[in-house]
């Protein structure tokens, strides 16, 4: 994030100002003491134009039921 921003041309607090964030809260990014939550990293993503989240897809998967017709029951779940 700071070479992206260092790259733009912008301090910590223009850019603090653009993002609509406080300049310490950017520090905190920058230095690496806080993580930021999806729709700001998505956000500083936009602007910086860097990847910062990366979607992954999971697989899910369900437990085989044992040979009966129906839904799952807890019983069933506890045999598996």
């Amino acid at each position: 994030i700071r070479d992206a921003r260092s790259k733009s041309g912008l301090t910590q607090k223009e850019f603090a100002k653009k993002i609509n964030e406080k300049e310490s809260l950017l520090h905190k990014l920058e230095t690496g003491a806080f993580t930021p939550p999806i729709l700001l990293a998505k956000k500083l993503q936009k602007i910086l134009q860097i990847k910062l989240v990366e979607e992954i897809e999971e697989e899910i998967t369900t437990p085989q039921k044992s040979g009966k017709e129906g839904p799952l029951t807890i019983g069933d779940l506890l045999k598996l």
